[in-house]
């Protein structure tokens, strides 16, 4: 399997993004890869912080960076560290220094927390954009889950774009010893198609002749990593469902899984 080789995690001092710290650093520790750690700071509020300084705006801006590269190195345990890491600290915008960065070190993999300093339920928004523009794998990684994990789901469309997925929850779920699922939510087309009357589409033989195939073509992606996963709880599931990503969640839901991968 390949292994990661440069890893760059985004923090901003957050409870959760302390958690995606110690999960990047767990992975890097794993893959013998270099970690880069990252913080921007806004670029208006180091303007802010200058009104009413009785100092010039370059000698604020080199104080902050200085001071903020200090709590940066002291936010890891030493004891959790990789053997290679680099700590960065920048003024400017968090998605574009963020994206910036992965381009710069050719990054394997971007570590985000799903919320930061403001907390909102949902997913923050660096982490909503980064998911979208990054040009690179990137993990969200909930509060208080730096540990290994322990059930990997992948969410695979049967499409062949779908085995990139699959390479990548082999790969974790073999590092970690996890259990390994790959999902595969339908919409039954036998209740789409609403006929006045009875036809192949409605019968018990099409709907058995319909998830044996797609059970069959979900086993197929699993083919090529018999050796990663030998000794690994592995399965495949299809999960019918009036919506694809509500279903992905119900069953996270429902079977605690703690990594999905799509």
């Amino acid at each position: 399997m390949d292994r990661l080789e440069s890893i760059v995690v985004a923090v901003d001092f957050s409870e959760c993004s302390a958690s995606a710290l110690g999960q990047a650093a767990r992975m890097a520790r794993a893959d013998n890869a270099t970690l880069h750690v990252l913080h921007v700071l806004e670029s208006i509020s180091v303007m802010h912080a200058k009104q009413g300084a009785a100092t010039t705006e370059e000698a604020l801006r080199d104080q902050v960076l200085s001071e903020t590269k200090k709590r940066l190195k002291n936010f890891l345990p030493e004891s959790d560290r990789p053997r290679n890491i680099t700590i960065d600290v920048r003024v400017g915008s968090p998605l574009a220094d963020v994206l910036a960065k992965l381009r710069e070190v050719s990054a394997d993999l971007l570590v985000l927390g799903a919320r930061g300093m403001s907390g909102p339920k949902r997913l923050g928004t660096l982490a909503r954009d980064a998911v979208r523009r990054a040009p690179t794998k990137v993990i969200i990684v909930r509060q208080r889950h730096s540990s290994r994990f322990t059930n990997v789901l992948a969410c695979v469309d049967l499409t062949d774009n779908s085995w990139r997925a699959v390479r990548e929850a082999v790969r974790i779920a073999k590092q970690d010893k996890a259990k390994l699922r790959l999902l595969h939510v339908y919409q039954a087309p036998w209740k789409r198609l609403h006929y006045k009357s009875p036809t192949t589409q409605t019968s018990p033989a099409f709907k058995k002749q319909f998830l044996d195939s797609h059970r069959e073509r979900l086993e197929k992606f699993l083919e090529p990593f018999a050796d990663e996963i030998s000794g690994l709880d592995v399965g495949c599931r299809l999960f019918e469902f009036h919506d694809y990503s509500a279903g992905i969640r119900d069953y996270i839901r429902r079977n605690d899984a703690d990594l999905a991968i799509l």
